[in-house]
């Protein structure tokens, strides 16, 4: 397959073993293991490839609870993680439809100015129909919705509520 795209890998170094390790530092509530992540999976197939070492340790920072949850990579395990990939990126080419997800992360979207749902996003929530408001925390002011804690979600507030 002619695949190609691009990530960025937090942080590369080395251990005191000589193993290369990949970190990817997480601030969210939620981390996966990072022995079945593909992100991790991409990276450590470009290490092995790159260095031509046997295994890569993968990591992941988890910066809330200041927690390492770690895994490694072999060379035997490429043609899996490769085989994922494709599987994941071919559904996503035959794909027709992509519904948006309105999250905290559209902030950080740069094609938030031409999404219409980020762009429609009144004093409903998304996920659960109930109401946003004003609400203020530790960083600041955000919109979170009334149904907290059923419904965790919650936004910065886009430039137009300022």
């Amino acid at each position: 397959e002619n695949i190609v795209f691009r990530g960025y890998i937090d942080r590369l170094s080395e251990n005191s073993n000589g193993i290369m390790r990949i970190t990817d530092f997480k601030t969210g509530k939620r981390i996966d293991n990072p022995r079945g992540n593909l992100q991790l999976g991409s990276y450590a197939i470009w290490c092995l490839e790159e260095f031509r070492d046997n295994e890569v340790e993968i990591a992941f920072e988890d910066m809330r609870s200041e927690k390492t949850l770690l895994g490694k990579v072999r060379k035997s395990d490429i043609p899996s993680i490769r085989g994922k990939l494709v599987n994941k990126i071919t559904a996503v080419n035959r794909a027709t439809n992509f519904e948006a997800d309105i999250s905290g992360l559209c902030e950080w979207c740069g094609y938030n100015v031409m999404c219409d749902d980020y762009q429609n996003i009144s004093d409903v929530c998304p996920k659960c129909g109930g109401f946003l408001e004003e609400k203020y925390g530790k960083y600041g002011s955000f919109l979170g919705c009334t149904n907290f804690p059923a419904c965790r979600f919650a936004m910065n507030k886009p430039e137009r509520y300022e």
